[in-house]
This record gives structure tokens, sequence and C-alpha cells, in this order.
């Protein structure tokens, strides 16, 4: 039974009144309550936008995406894809080379156009994903959802970077609805060509063969040899040694914008001439995040052991992937917000205001993440608010998993061993 925190991302009037219906063995609730002001966040979200851009090309400086373009040109140009003249360590690209490879039609533009053609190329993915979220979200949750991201730090500061996250998050969505339609091959396929451009997401593969879905890591498999392929034939395979030496040397875990694990372990144990440390003690971090990597994960594959819902299944697995991964930042949020949404559709009471809470501290505005400064607490909570609210939502998500059989059999409710797929509710 949905609770409250379904009303966060309902745009619909003001009001007491409820319509259900059965869904299974469930009760699907749909209020019309607003607890979201989805139309400031869209006004606010699009003026921060605006500025943005407006900063990006009045002041000739691009941002990350400098990087990104000047692969293309090497590439177009038969150079060195990552080490060149305009990149320095700790300042690479660290994209494949298959996605230089599509992003190769932009070298043909100068490095204003070309941004310019990305932000458009971003905006029609944001298009996308808003139009497959209304297969799978209640009515007007897809706006709001969207206007929650748009507002955030990791709807801005993405645009600002040029990144390719909302690309990426249109094929895992892509991937995600075509789950949910039962096309299972097809969705492992492209969850696979998505996972070999963001490695973060082949935490995916484990997943399949935790499950037993051979057939679906095969095809999983499939889609990420072709999408290297592509890379591997065009760009060559030396371009494939430069990639994995500039991955090497990404070391900016530290900053506020990592809500990863490492990313607190590493603002805990390292000085930085930004924010307080605890203690100085850097060798402490890579012990500590793989520890409290493994105990995240194990949790979360122990309370999903008899899920079967698709859409709370990928939730949790996406968001364990943002913590976990050394590339946690915060504007890969979208990859995993369609299946967060659908969780929280059906959350139970219960988990009502660890929902609230996480997306509250995922949209606390990144300008502020410096308060307190320097000082070890607000370290370790202001400044890490991203890493808190994706361990709320990921416990929000895991606390509604289903019960052990022996309590579904007391319940008398058989499991079923089929994906759940939940259809939208309708006011």
């Amino acid at each position: 039974m949905r609770s409250d925190v379904g009303a966060a991302f309902d745009t619909g009037a003001s009001g007491p009144h409820d319509s259900r219906r059965a869904q299974g063995n469930r009760v699907i609730r749909h209020r019309s309550t607003s607890l979201v002001p989805v139309e400031l966040l869209l006004v606010v979200g699009t003026l921060i936008s605006a500025l943005t851009i407006w900063v990006g090309l009045s002041s000739g400086m691009y941002s990350d995406f400098v990087v990104w373009y000047e692969a293309a040109r090497a590439l177009r140009e038969g150079r060195e894809l990552y080490f060149t003249d305009v990149t320095n360590s700790g300042w690479r690209n660290m994209n494949p080379p298959q996605m230089v490879v599509l992003m190769a039609p932009l070298a043909w533009l100068s490095i204003r156009d070309a941004l310019i053609t990305w932000w458009l190329v971003t905006a029609a993915a944001m298009f996308g994903s808003v139009r497959l979220w209304r297969e799978a979200l209640p009515r007007k949750w897809p706006v709001a959802l969207f206007a929650l991201l748009l507002v955030s730090a990791s709807g801005y500061l993405n645009i600002r970077a040029g990144n390719q996250s909302w690309v990426v998050a249109w094929a895992v969505t892509w991937g995600w609805i075509l789950w949910r339609r039962n096309r299972i091959s097809e969705a492992a396929a492209i969850l696979g060509a998505a996972a070999s451009i963001k490695l973060f997401l082949l935490i995916l593969l484990p997943y399949f063969v935790w499950r037993r879905q051979w057939r679906t890591a095969a095809f999983f498999l499939i889609g990420a040899v072709a999408s290297c392929a592509l890379g591997l034939v065009v760009a060559g395979p030396h371009a494939f040694v430069s990639w994995v030496q500039s991955l090497m040397e990404q070391a900016r875990q530290g900053q506020v914008l990592n809500m990863s694990l490492l990313g607190l372990a590493t603002r805990v144990f390292q000085p930085s001439p930004y924010y307080g440390h605890v203690v100085v003690w850097p060798e402490a971090i890579a012990p500590v995040w793989l520890l409290a990597s493994a105990v995240l994960t194990a949790a979360t594959a122990w309370r999903l052991r008899f899920e079967s819902d698709i859409d709370r299944n990928l939730a949790a697995v996406l968001t364990l992937m943002l913590l976990v991964t050394p590339s946690g930042w915060v504007y890969y949020l979208a990859l995993a917000a369609g299946p967060l949404a659908a969780a929280a559709a059906v959350s139970s009471r219960r988990s009502r205001w660890l929902w609230i809470a996480g997306v509250l501290l995922m949209v606390f505005p990144f300008p502020l993440l410096g308060l307190g400064q320097p000082s070890p607490w607000a370290t370790v909570t202001v400044a890490s608010s991203y890493v808190w609210g994706g361990l709320l939502l990921l416990t929000a998500t895991l606390l509604d998993a289903s019960p052990p059989a022996a309590r579904v059999a007391e319940q008398g409710v058989i499991p079923d061993a089929t994906v759940m797929h939940i259809e939208p509710a309708q006011s």
C-alpha cells in the first residue's frame, strides 16, 4: 500500500480524496495531496539552468565539456584521445572510446556550437526520460520527478559540465521499461551497452548471476561487447589502453559532489584545503570503503532475496551502485530516478519519512554544502548530505522489500516467481 510519500511526486489538487485499486496481491493508493511545489521547482530549475548556460557561453569557459570535445577532435584528426594538450593528471576524459566515437560528429563544429548542440541532445534525453517514466509512474509523477532533479545538483551541474548523464539515464530508463514489458533480452542488451560507457553499471552483471538469470546475463554481455567493438574498430586498441590509464589517474573522490562511501571516507581521513577532516589517516580510506561497501552490498542482497518486483530490485541495485562505486557522482542520480520513484509509489507507511528525508537531502543546494567549514562535523554531516540521502533512499527501498517465505506463508500470500508489473495508478 503506498503511503503519503507518493504525494511528494503528485501534482494533483490538494485534498483528502483517495482512489484505490488492486494489483494482484497489492493495493495501490493514489492520493491527490501535493507535497512538492512542482510549478515553482520547474521555474526555479529552469532559471538556474538558463543562468548556467548564459554563464558558460558568455565566459567562454566550458567546464568539463572541453575535455570531451578535445577527445572528439583528436579522433577526427587521428591523434591520442586521452592525453592531450588541454588535459592534465586528474582532469582527463573518463569516457571509453565508443562514447568518443558517438560524440565524434561534434568535432566538426566549433566548441561553442558543439556545446549548444550537446545541450540540445541532453534536453532531448530529458524529454525522452520523462516520456518513459510515464509508463511506470502514477499520473503527474514524471513531471514532478523531473522538477526535483532539475532543481538539484544532479540537474544544473550536469548542464554546466555538459555531462553525458542524461543520455545514459535515458538508455537505462529505456532498458528498465523494456524489462517491465517482459522484453528482458532487449533490456539486458541496452543496459550492457550503457554499462560499457559508465562502468559502474556493471554491477548489474553480478546481480543477474546472483539471480541465476543466465540468459539475461548473456545478453547484457552481448550489449557491452558490441558497444566496445564500435570503439575498437573506429578508435583502435591503443585508445582503450590510454582510457584505462586515464581512469587510473582519477583522484577527486573527496569532492562533496561524490555521494559514494569512498567519497565520505576520503573526506573523513584525508586533509583538504576546503573541508575539515576528522583524522589524518589516508591509509584507512580504501579499507574502510571496501568494508563498508561489502557490508552494504550483503545487506542489500539479503533484503532482496525474496523480492520479485523489478522496480524495487532495480531501484536498490542502482542506488547501491552510486554508493559503492568510486564514481558515484550525484549527477548520476538520474539513472536511478525512475525505478526509485516507482518503488516510492508503492511504499509502506513505515518507510514514508525515510523517502521524504532522502529526497530532501538529495536536493540540498550544492552552494550550501560548505556551511560550517572548516569543521570535521560539518564535513561528516552537511558536506556529505548526498551520501546520507542515498543511504536513506536505499534503506527506504529495502525496508519495503518482500518478507521471508515463512512470513509470506503466514500472511497467506504465495510469492510470485515472475516479475511483478505495477501499472500506473489513475486518479
